[in-house]
């Protein structure tokens, strides 16, 4: 009897594990769920150090949705930043979200596409809170950067 409630407990476990991934691949297409101020994620040994002008992530998995930088403006302003997403598996986008629920997509990379580079990019942002988040799935190794020019 206790064999089989150890089994029981490591199958469901497995279930939820893969769930998980399953619904994080669902949602990285989804707008509605990306914008929702709620986050929806799961990463191991993950490290965010805010800087002075942005924001480092590391993280050795993630699946899911994760806001990395807020901030409120008070007037609406077009932000010049750099950055860069590598990671070794997976699919993965760097996405602000404005005050108004608006997306804009910073950039996107599999394993095949990172980008070891910065990429320099105008972002609009309106009066009132604005996000960066990661989305992804199935993803592993996982290095972000972004500064914001000021």
């Amino acid at each position: 009897m206790k064999r089989f409630r150890i089994l029981l407990i490591a199958v469901l476990g497995l279930l939820l594990v893969g769930c998980n991934s399953k619904s994080a691949e669902e949602d990285y297409n989804s707008v509605e769920k990306i914008v929702q101020d709620k986050d929806s994620f799961s990463e191991g040994m993950a490290k965010l150090v805010p800087t002075d002008d942005g924001c480092s992530y590391t993280s050795s998995k993630f699946n899911g949705r994760e806001t990395l930088w807020r901030e409120t403006l008070e007037e609406d302003q077009e932000i010049e930043v750099e950055c860069s997403l590598t990671l070794s598996e997976g699919t993965a986008k760097i996405v602000c979200v404005d005050a108004e629920g608006n997306l804009t997509t910073l950039l996107e990379c599999t394993p095949e596409t990172s980008l070891d580079g910065q990429v320099d990019t105008k972002v609009p942002m309106t009066s009132g809170k604005n996000r960066i988040k990661i989305v992804g799935y199935g993803c592993k190794g996982v290095d972000f950067e972004i500064h914001f020019k000021v």
